[in-house]
Parts: structure tokens; C-alpha cells; sequence
């Protein structure tokens, strides 16, 4: 996102999704667009737009039903190419989330596994590097994809690259890997 700072998108009532995404910005937006939608009721004009500009910027919503899109960006550019500027990242925004969406899923228990073996390889430290690789790729198990599996694997290899040394921890992640994924 070169141009805006944060994005939003919400596809219908409940739901904003911010990014780069932060829980309490979410909620933020989301309840600043239903006062939006409640005075827009009142006035009962078809708006398209509202932008609200600021001493350090602009803050856009795009009214596309049932989806509202918007960005907040430091540039003070002319408002018909900021909103061009805000829809073409929001389309290419989408257009990564469904390749992610239609990536093959990784289950709970493939990640379990691992931590099995690593058990073989580095004995009691394989809980704690388990634990802490996961936390740090920001691995969500109940819905991990295959390049969270990689990325958790990658994460994991220079971990215990630490205890095993860098070639060795290669061969051992490989392995992991291999037995994992053909089961």
C-alpha cells in the first residue's frame, strides 16, 4: 500500500477488514461507518463519497453497496485520484485475500505432528520452539494455509539452527517436512 496508510473494506453489516489489520482499529472503523450509514439514512441523498480532510490528511469512504471501502493517506492529491488511487488497492487487496482464501489448508494436527518429531531432534527444547515459532509467524491453527506451514517450518529451521547448527537443522526440517506432508 503505497499511497494510503490503511485501508478498509466492509463487504456487508458486521465486519471491517483494516490493513495492515490491528483488532481495535477494526472495531474503530466499523462503528464509524454505521454513524455514517445513520446519518446518511436521515438525509436520504445517494452519496457516493465522503471525504474528511485533515491538517495531516484525508480520510475517504467510498459508498459501493453493499461494500464500503476507504483509506486514510497523507497525500492531498486531487479527490478523483485519490479515489481511483484507493480502488485499484483495494482490488488488488481482494484479489491477494482470495488466492490466500483458495491456498490449500494445512490441518491442526500436520503442525502437531511436527512438534512430535522435533521431539527426536532436539528433545525438551521442542515444546518451547514450537510454541514460540508459532506465535511468531502469527499462525492461526484452526485456519492455516500451506504457506503458514512453510513459513512455520522456515521460522522453525533457524530456531533450531541455534541448538543443531545451520546444516544440520536444513536436513532435519526437511525431513520433518517430507514425513508431514505425505501423510
Amino acid at each position: 500500500m503505497a499511497l494510503f496508510e490503511k485501508i478498509f473494506i466492509r463487504k456487508e453489516k458486521g465486519g471491517v477488514i483494516v490493513e495492515p489489520f490491528k483488532e481495535e482499529e477494526s472495531e474503530n472503523v466499523n462503528n464509524a461507518i454505521i454513524v455514517l450509514e445513520e446519518a446518511l439514512k436521515m438525509v436520504k441523498l445517494p452519496i457516493k463519497a465522503i471525504d474528511v480532510w485533515t491538517e495531516t490528511g484525508v480520510v475517504m469512504f467510498i459508498f459501493d453497496k453493499p461494500r464500503i471501502y476507504g483509506g486514510i493517506t497523507k497525500e492531498k492529491l486531487e479527490l478523483d485520484s485519490l479515489h481511483e488511487s484507493l480502488i485499484q488497492e483495494i482490488k488488488s487487496l481482494e484479489r491477494e485475500k482470495e488466492t490466500v482464501e483458495k491456498e490449500k489448508k494445512i490441518p491442526k494436527e500436520k503442525f502437531e505432528k511436527v512438534k512430535e518429531l522435533l521431539h527426536d531432534y532436539v528433545g525438551g527444547f521442542a515444546d518451547v520452539l514450537y510454541e514460540n515459532q508459532i506465535k511468531l509467524a502469527g499462525i492461526n491453527l484452526e485456519d492455516a494455509t500451506e504457506s503458514d506451514f512453510l513459513k512455520f517450518l522456515n521460522k522453525l529451521q533457524a530456531a533450531i539452527s541455534m541448538i543443531i547448527g545451520f546444516t544440520r537443522s536444513r536436513e532435519v526440517i526437511k525431513e520433518i517436512k517430507e514425513q508431514v506432508l505425505k501423510e
